[in-house]
């Protein structure tokens, strides 16, 4: 299943504007480095969790079964 782009995939891709008065580029590159590290790493957790789940609830429905 196909999963539609949401706006975590583009935290390492994102450019800003420059302007005068603007914020420092290396700053929030390396925050946007840190939130798409920690977003993959939350990703990576739920993807997980959901895969135990569906475990437990065949493990569950087999012991119902006998």
């Amino acid at each position: 299943m196909d999963t539609p782009p949401s706006a975590l995939d583009s935290l390492r891709s994102v450019r800003f504007r420059e302007t005068l008065k603007g914020y420092h580029r290396d700053d929030v590159d390396r925050y946007l480095e840190t939130a798409a590290a920690e977003a993959e790493r939350l990703q990576a957790w739920v993807r997980w969790s959901s895969e135990r789940i569906a475990q437990l609830e065949a493990a569950l429905e087999e012991c119902r079964r006998g």
